[in-house]
Order: structure tokens, then sequence, then C-alpha cells
């Protein structure tokens, strides 16, 4: 999606749907294999000959450099650097002048030096990815802001960063965020809410720990409107989710994963009518304070495909609508001991495929009655 190679088919389809399709297709013809799921990532591994073939096809477009000494194609489109923190700045200086065309840039993890960071986005004006993962950067430049086509931004487990440049919220075509691990990030930019195509978020920072010293998300999180995915975990002062959550059309996966065990699910509100939520999947686990799902999420019985819980001590009944979910294919308990029964239509739902009930004793009694 980032570099391009994704277009739409006119049908008003997800980029993320033709994706999928198009990785439906490679794996039907062995080019992956391999598949994990650790939802929500999917891996996928590569046969050594259609590596050895995916190489030979792209070698004027990619480069995965070993060395900065070595001769590099000036058509290179994605490059893989290796860590510059040791490298003389005449021979960095020397790499990126033969290279103008670039879209992709990634650093090898532990990677630092901010000079040559800078002198990329300078000189590489049409990035579309910057990846980031595991590197020690203490700051980003504030040029990173000029760069109008870059729509991935990967930062992940960056424990050196304290602070994003403010111009980061200029990058109005940013579509994912990757903040998760930046333990010594302070704060976020005021005006994040700005990024207005950003399709992922995932943050970590200090000012909330590890997320413990979370007590409230942003409000206005509605101004997020291409918010594909929000994921929540070990965030054990937050005690609801913002009321704008239910203005976010583009909503589809709503994670709240183990550590928000104060959290609830804005049960107060379960009969307000205008929740426009599409969500296709809903994850919770780790909340003492759950007592049964909200009202609001009978919005989404049509389009909701997965709904997993776990660890939900004080969860007492599942709704009635549950059986009304004419779309869903996964549906997961674990650990939820006082949980007593399945609404009787369960067992009608035709598309329901994956059915995984651990440690809830009063329902597994009943299915063996």
């Amino acid at each position: 999606m980032s570099n391009g190679l994704i277009q739409s088919s006119g049908n008003n389809q997800e980029l993320e749907e033709i994706g999928w399709q198009y990785l439906e297709e490679l794996l039907s013809r062995s080019f992956f294999d391999a598949v994990q799921e650790y939802y929500p990532f999917l891996i996928f591994g590569m046969h050594d000959l259609i590596h050895e073939l995916a190489i030979s096809v792209a070698q004027m477009e990619s480069s995965n450099m070993k060395v900065f000494a070595q001769d590099i194609c000036p058509m290179t489109w994605h490059i893989s650097f290796p860590n510059p923190s040791r490298v003389p700045k005449d021979a960095l200086c020397s790499c990126l002048g033969k290279l103008s065309r670039i879209r992709t840039v990634m650093f090898e993890e532990g990677s630092s030096r901010e000079f040559f960071l800078e002198m990329c986005i300078s000189r590489f004006k049409h990035l579309r990815v910057i990846d980031l993962y595991g590197s020690s950067f203490d700051i980003l430049p504030s040029s990173i802001g000029g760069l109008n086509h870059l729509r991935f931004l990967h930062l992940s487990d960056n424990r050196n960063i304290k602070k994003l440049p403010k111009s980061v919220c200029k990058l109005r075509n940013l579509q994912c965020l990757g903040l998760g691990g930046c333990r010594g990030l302070e704060e976020l930019p005021a005006d994040i809410k700005n990024m207005i195509s950003l399709r992922v978020l995932f943050i970590t920072t200090r000012h909330i720990g590890g997320c413990e010293n979370l007590e409230a998300l942003f409000d206005d999180i509605q101004s997020l409107t291409s918010l594909h995915k929000l994921l929540i975990g070990g965030c054990p002062k937050l005690a609801s989710l913002p009321q704008g959550i239910k203005n976010m059309k583009a909503l589809e996966d709503l994670w709240i994963s183990g550590g928000c065990r104060n959290l609830r699910l804005l049960e107060g509100e379960s009969n307000e009518p205008r929740f426009v939520l599409r969500l296709q999947s809903f994850i919770f686990g780790g909340s003492s304070e759950i007592v049964s799902l909200a009202g609001w999420l009978e919005g989404s019985a049509s389009t909701l495909q997965r709904i997993m819980t776990g660890d939900c001590r004080n969860l007492r009944v599942l709704p009635e609508w549950l059986q009304n979910c004419s779309s869903l294919r996964t549906l997961g308990i674990e650990d939820c001991p006082r949980l007593s029964s399945l609404p009787d239509g369960i067992r009608c739902i035709a598309t329901l495929t994956y059915l995984q009930i651990i440690n809830c004793e009063e329902i597994e009694e009943e299915i063996r009655c």
C-alpha cells in the first residue's frame, strides 16, 4: 500500500481487502508458505527458490546493502542500509551521492547517526516508507515533515527517542505510524489529530509508562477518520473508551488486550442508537469490570467476523444479539469462570467455523450435557 503497489478496483473495496486478495493468490501459487497467525499479524515464509527468483527479478530496484562501500545501481528504489554509526561521514555522503530515486529506506536494528538519516530525508523527497524498527535514534529531523509522499513510518522498539518533531503532524498522507515499544517517548505532538490518512496507530510512551498511568484517550479520537485498527493493552488505569469512538466509521478492528483490568466498555451508553461502528473483529481480555458486552456493539452484528475474550473473571452473560452475527467465523472464550451459557442461536450461525472454549467450567458442563 505504501508504495502504491495495491490499486483500487473501483468497486469500493478497501486497499487492505485488495492486498489480502493478492496474498491469497500468491499463497495459492506457492509463492508463500508456512503462514502463522498472531492476530492481528500474519507471518509468511518464502521458499529459498522463490526468494532467489524474487531477488533476481528485483535486482535493479531493490538493494540490501551489506557495507557502505558496495556498488549500488542508481535505479534502486528500495534500499536497506547497514548501521551507519561506525562509518566515516565521507563514506556515507559518497554512498548517498549515487542515489536519487529511493522510495523505501530501511535501517538495520541498532542503527543511529542522526545526520545520515537527515541526509536521506533531504535527498529522497519522494520517500514512501521509512523503517527504523529497533533503531536508537535520539531525535527525528524536523525536515521529515516535508516528505509529502510518506505513507509508512516505523519507529517501534526505539528506546532512546523522547519526542517527535511537531512537523510529523504535517504528514497528511501517512497511513501507518508505529511507535510500539518506544518507552522513552514522553509525549505525542498535540496536532496528531490532523493526520487524517492514518489507518494504523500503535503507541507506547514514557509519559504513560508501559501505559501503566494512562487514564484516558483523547476525546476527539474520531478525528482520525481513516483509522482501521485500534489496539490497546497494558493500561491498568484506563477506565473507559472515549465517547468519540462511536463515530469512527472506518474502524474495523478493536483490540483490548491484557492489563486493562479497570476498563469498562461504555456500558452506560448501551442504549445509544447512533453508534456507526462496523467492526470486523473485537478482542478483549484482562478486565475485571466487564460483566457483559456493551449494547453498542450490536451495531456491528452484520460485520463482525471474529470475537475473542479472555481472562474476564466477572463476565456473566453474552448478549442475545450474538446469534445475529451473520458473518461470524471465530468465537473464542477463555478463562471466564462466571459465564454460564451461550445464546441458543449460536449453534445456528452458518458462517461459524471456529469455536474455542477454555477454562469456562459452567459452559463446558452445559455443552457436555
